[in-house]
């Protein structure tokens, strides 16, 4: 029996690193550029301001095998549950959000 070959991690690079406090993050979106994760942080931080008010955004960049670069736009929580919350409410007014370690 031949072994299954490694399934490639992206490489990950931290961008901005505000949040580094944090256990867990949230993820928002996932953009093809540092300007446009800006510009969609700018747009979510004033439309879904009473949730994330006060809350600084971290860009991570992800070098992934065949696809390309992606910036993840991510929050620091403090916890688990904190992070479920928050998306929990996010995702009730329409915007994606998944938790990330």
């Amino acid at each position: 029996k031949q072994e299954p070959a490694p399934v490639k991690q992206p490489k990950t690079i931290e961008i901005d690193s505000t949040s580094s406090n944090a256990s867990h993050h949230v993820q928002l979106a996932a953009l093809r550029s540092e300007q446009e994760a800006d510009t969609i942080w700018k747009k979510l931080s004033a439309k879904h301001g009473d949730l994330l008010g006060g809350m600084s955004k971290k860009v991570v960049r992800a070098d992934i095998p065949g696809k390309g670069t992606y910036y993840r736009l991510r929050l620091g929580v403090p916890s688990k549950d904190a992070g479920n919350a928050l998306c929990a409410s996010l995702k009730s007014r329409g915007q994606d959000c998944m938790l990330v370690r």
